[in-house]
């Protein structure tokens, strides 16, 4: 017996996104002054609320109103200082890392057999690189990219001179440029809370790494 459209069951919802913090991975870097620069970077509210009380004052005293001088100049450095304060938080936020990982593929004798049998049929995928920054309200954002697309800053470098340039930066600019992305990255090997070396020494002088899987 044939059913109607109207009889057939609702489609299953679709399961939320797997959180990629929660994937396997093997972190290589955590830096130091994460809290504090959250607590910063939400502290910001208060910078955009005092902009927001001081734009009245000036922006009348921009239309021609009447305005004390001293009044009118100290709205306007109000608004400048805490808007522009409030931006140079933001920029850090979203630059400076507060961990990188290494996706890994999960382990399982099925999914090992699995994937030894796709080998054949199909590359594997690249590496991938989860970097974890700050939103602009202080939230973790999370971001998966392969590793071909990381600029090494320490390329071309001997061992020894990578480890002391890194040693002698307080901040490594890392640029990240193709898969769709375009982005700057700051770390620290100097300020860093937690550093796999030989991984973070790699991945700044563009060596393979060994031992990397693919997720």
């Amino acid at each position: 017996m044939s059913t109607s459209g109207g009889n057939q069951p609702p489609n299953p919802p679709t399961p939320p996104a797997r959180p990629l913090r929660s994937l396997p991975r093997r972190v290589i870097y955590r830096a130091r002054f994460m809290v504090p620069l959250r607590a910063l970077v939400r502290f910001k509210l208060f910078h955009l609320a005092a902009a927001a009380a001081a734009a009245g004052p000036a922006s009348q005293a921009l239309a021609g109103a009447a305005v004390p001088g001293a009044e009118a100049v100290l709205a306007a450095a109000t608004v400048g200082a805490c808007g522009g304060g409030a931006a140079a938080l933001t920029w850090l936020a979203r630059r400076y890392v507060g961990e990188l990982s290494l996706l890994l593929e999960g382990s399982g004798g099925a999914k090992a057999a699995a994937a030894a049998a796709a080998a054949a049929a199909a590359a594997a995928p690249p590496p991938m690189l989860l970097v974890s920054t700050l939103d602009g309200w202080g939230g973790r954002a999370d971001a998966a990219v392969p590793l071909a697309v990381v600029i090494p800053p320490l390329a071309g470098l001997s061992p020894a001179a990578a480890a002391a340039a890194a040693a002698a930066r307080p901040l490594l600019a890392l640029d990240i440029a193709g898969a769709g992305q375009r982005r700057q990255l700051l770390v620290s090997m100097t300020h860093a809370a937690f550093v796999d070396r030989g991984a973070m020494m790699a991945l700044l002088t563009g060596v393979e790494m060994t031992g990397v899987e693919s997720v």
